[in-house]
């Protein structure tokens, strides 16, 4: 059984695509699909043999658990621990908020359950219901390093939980096989580059992909329009580095309710001139930026994994963050891309420069992070990093 926010609606968001991979690890793992439960998708989105849907409705999830997964173990999912050498095909919960859940169908099916972690969410003390829930599963998944130790600094009682890290991978969105396998390695332009000849110009074009939202602001920060993502010291930092680079231009491709806050404050700025808000885009505008892109930067100071980093190695696009969250253990500094210290806009705007000067820099860090993604981040080495997780969990007897 997989318990998660959403899966039937084309899971276009991180938790949807980590959800996505756990069930085609499980799928591998067990020879069947999992049964999929859905808090948000809508009743009657999947066939009833597939999974179930609550459309949001919480309570009637946490009750239901208890019988959902009692009639799975009677249509044929044995109670009985497996046999010697067989895993323990264990509840997957890919959200902490559903983890409730997760634990109440494993009391009434008999097997273990995992959790998976993913960032912000777990970075402070649990609430009772949410601890309670932690507390007895059989696993801790993290996405990263930073994540787990975040999490065990607020939630100490915790740190005898068996736990395993499982750093995130992806398969590109035009390159996905049906079947949902590995993606296909990106063509290569004869310079090195990830964008085709007639993209390449004088421009310096700088990506961002992120959402805004008000609930995600940097405390200690002067107001809601400082999102921990880094949008607002990327744009000062790009104000910088066109004293230098006149050709420079940030795309900046996401929406949320913060959107038109940061577009007030950047309105009477000089910056202006060098930014496009480009709002939500398809998935096929999102590859064509990442084939335009020189370099792909998101100075975020929370971020659990940085899912977008991955996506812009996989086109061959040279990142830039900042030494903080979980950057780093994704982006080598030096490697794959450069590391600026947070909260330091000309720090950020240097290591740019670096970029725009210098387009062999570009082109180095641009294919080792293209094979950095093909050894360690494609959807296929994720999903093996799963299925070695999940069989380390021991059947409850």
């Amino acid at each position: 059984m997989l318990i998660c926010p959403s899966f039937f609606d084309g899971r276009l968001d991180g938790i949807g695509r980590v959800s996505g991979a756990f069930h085609q690890a499980m799928t591998r793992m067990n020879g069947c699909a999992p049964f999929v439960v859905s808090s948000n998708d809508a009743p009657g989105a999947c066939p009833p043999d597939s999974g179930r849907c609550f459309g949001r409705h919480y309570r009637r999830l946490l009750w239901e658990a208890l019988f959902l997964a009692d009639e799975r173990a009677k249509a044929g999912e044995s109670r009985r621990a497996p046999a010697s050498g067989q895993s323990a095909r264990p509840i997957v919960c890919t959200h902490l908020g559903l983890s409730p859940a997760a634990r109440l169908a494993a009391f009434s099916s008999g097997r273990p359950y995992v959790v998976f972690l993913h960032g912000i969410e777990a970075w402070r003390p649990l609430p009772w219901r949410s601890r309670w829930a932690v507390a007895g599963a059989d696993r801790l998944l993290f996405n990263s390093d930073y994540t787990r130790n975040n999490f065990l600094r607020f939630n100490t009682w915790a740190a005898g939980l068996p736990a395993t890290v499982v750093p995130l991978g992806m398969a590109l969105p035009e390159s996905r096989s049906a079947s949902g396998g590995e993606a296909e390695r990106l063509p290569v332009s004869p310079d090195g580059s990830n964008r085709p000849a007639s993209a390449r110009g004088e421009r310096f074009r700088i990506l961002i992909v992120g959402r805004m939202t008000r609930a995600e602001h940097c405390e200690g920060f002067r107001d809601a329009t400082d999102l921990y993502k880094g949008f607002k010291p990327l744009i000062m930092a790009v104000g910088l580095l066109a004293r230098a680079v006149p050709g420079v231009r940030l795309r900046i491709a996401g929406d949320g309710d913060a959107r038109a806050d940061l577009e007030a404050w950047l309105a009477g700025r000089s910056e202006r001139e060098f930014v496009d808000f480009l709002g939500r885009v398809s998935d096929e505008r999102l590859e064509q930026l990442y084939r335009e892109a020189d370099v792909f930067a998101l100075p975020s100071e929370e971020e659990g994994f940085g899912l977008v980093f991955v996506e812009a190695m996989a086109h061959g696009v040279p990142c830039v963050g900042v030494r903080a969250g979980a950057t780093p253990e994704v982006v080598t500094d030096g490697e794959t891309g450069l590391i600026a210290e947070p909260r330091d806009v000309a720090d950020l705007a240097d290591k740019l420069l670096v970029l725009a000067r210098n387009p062999a820099i570009r082109t180095r860090l641009g294919a080792a992070a293209r094979q950095t993604y093909a050894d360690k981040f494609t959807a296929a080495a994720f999903e093996d990093r799963i299925i070695a997780a999940l069989r380390a969990v021991p059947s409850r007897r």
